[in-house]
């Protein structure tokens, strides 16, 4: 056990099968009792302690993976990935680590280019110049170490499978079965780490500014379309559709406008007059008869 070794306790056959029996149970009762077991190390026996000292090795790993100490800054510590993971990782490069003395002659040079009219000023492009080539190595950085990190997380699953599931042929079935889901989650991981340009903060800033203004705005403007346009205009203020047609609107009326609203078509009133006429005429000769 000097040597970093682990120990669990699988179920037998008979008892994988018999729903009454908690695999932790069994695994704790036989460390506790059973010789020579019971005399090893708790933090070394059980699955649940596995899972510890699993986290504790990923962990130190990461901590390794980040340190940049060399001229060479290897992206990917690790180069044997699974190989139903592979394609999904980023390729193994070394990007060249640059020392202050360079930074700083590379800044000189960018401000002997860049200076503004006022003495011991510069442009005001220069921080974004240089901010975009020191961030420019970052998105090859995150993704190997995201790889790396991938890489561990995914032994480690394997590993948990392993010491969990004794059949090889379930545990590779159930391997497969998660495969896709895994890959998805460990994309969706690696498309976190691509940094924004100077130009996608500046966008974010101006959509966040737009969003705050127009929450304000669109109350206002709901308030106006509402309770001025619609309720006091049309429905319920003194000058409203509504109230338009009234006593005072039809006393205001001249003659010819009434004439014009709700007289006779002129058909009807050459109709008429023709009818007045005829009705003289028979007046008349009935008068005639009458006398004679």
């Amino acid at each position: 056990m000097k040597l970093g070794w682990h120990v669990v306790r699988n179920p037998g056959q008979q008892q994988i099968s018999d729903p009454s029996i908690n695999r932790h149970e069994l695994e704790l009762n036989f460390f506790r009792t059973k010789s020579p077991w019971n005399d090893i190390a708790e933090d070394q026996v059980g699955i649940k302690s596995l899972r510890s000292r699993l986290k504790d090795v990923l962990s130190s790993l990461q901590a390794t993976a980040i340190q940049i100490i060399e001229p060479k800054i290897d992206v990917r510590k690790l180069h044997d990935a699974p190989l139903e993971i592979d394609d999904l990782l980023h390729p193994s490069e070394q990007l060249s680590s640059s020392s202050s003395e360079h930074i700083e002659t590379w800044l000189r040079q960018v401000y002997d280019t860049s200076r503004g009219f006022e003495l011991g000023t510069f442009g005001g492009h220069i921080l974004a110049t240089t901010m975009k080539r020191q961030s420019s190595k970052w998105t090859s950085i995150s993704l190997g170490y995201i790889s790396d990190v991938v890489v561990l997380l995914h032994r480690f699953i394997s590993a948990a499978f392993s010491a969990v599931c004794h059949d090889a042929d379930v545990m590779s079935a159930l391997v497969n079965a998660m495969t896709e889901k895994l890959t998805q989650r460990y994309r969706t991981a690696l498309d976190q780490t691509h940094p924004m340009s100077n130009a996608d903060h500046i966008v974010k800033d101006i959509h966040d500014i737009l969003r705050a203004y127009y929450e304000v705005t669109l109350e206002r403007f709901k308030d106006n379309v509402l309770k001025q346009a619609t309720d006091y205009f049309l429905l319920s203020g003194p000058d409203t559709p509504l109230n338009l047609f009234s006593p005072t609107f039809v006393s205001a009326l001249t003659p010819d406008e009434v004439e014009h609203i709700a007289g006779e078509a002129p058909k009807v009133k050459r109709r008429r007059a023709q009818l007045g006429r005829e009705i003289r005429s028979l007046s008349e000769a009935k008068a005639i008869l009458i006398r004679g």
